[in-house]
């Protein structure tokens, strides 16, 4: 569920401009709505592949996959088609003049903008810090848009508890000054755009 890495307050930019290079494939310096779907579609998969280390591509190669249970195809299907519709809105979205282009700046605002919903999201006794609780919580649910039987399948599949060795990593990359919880600039600081 999560994807640790280190990464330090200038690097979470580094990050956006790589994700914006890996979309503007005829780098114009914009991303076109071509650009986009051809990015958000699984042929951005083989697109990350590419410039995995050998030392990724083991340890992912490593991480077995469960089937999908035959109770969620239908709902993975509709997933996919509302999900395809979401990324257009969020093309939209993200073209703030409305020139049928994003630019860097444009891209940068709305992640930007996703990370602090995000913690809001998480952050769920309001208190602007994120506690292990918190995230595990967060690592247990289930997305209210599948049925109940493609959720029971789901769950059967999922261990019942959070793993504590991941957990205290997340806790490790994002709380800078060790006091068990995760600010909002602890959150935004340190984001990496794989991690959640």
């Amino acid at each position: 569920m999560w994807n640790v890495g280190v990464q330090s307050t200038a690097s979470a930019d580094a990050g956006i401009r790589v994700t914006f290079a890996a979309m503007d494939q005829n780098e114009d310096g914009v991303i076109s709505r071509k650009e986009f779907e051809r990015f958000t579609s699984l042929d951005a998969l083989e697109l990350v592949d590419q410039e995995l280390s050998k030392e990724e591509m083991k340890l992912l190669a490593s991480e077995e996959m469960d089937p999908l249970p035959e109770a969620c195809k239908a709902d993975f299907e509709q997933f996919e088609a509302e999900e395809r519709k979401a990324l257009l809105d969020e093309f939209a979205e993200m073209d703030q003049d409305k020139n049928g282009s994003v630019d860097f700046g444009e891209l940068r605002h709305l992640v930007k903008l996703q990370q602090r919903e995000l913690f809001l999201e998480l952050d769920q006794n309001v208190d602007g810090y994120l506690t292990k609780p918190e995230l595990v919580d967060f690592q247990g649910t289930v997305d209210p848009a599948i049925s109940a039987d493609c959720a029971k399948a789901l769950l059967e599949q999922e261990e019942a508890q959070a793993d504590k060795q991941e957990l205290r990593y997340v806790m490790a990359h994002f709380d800078e000054n060790n006091d068990k919880k995760i600010s909002l600039d602890e959150f935004l600081n340190n984001q990496n755009d794989s991690f959640f």
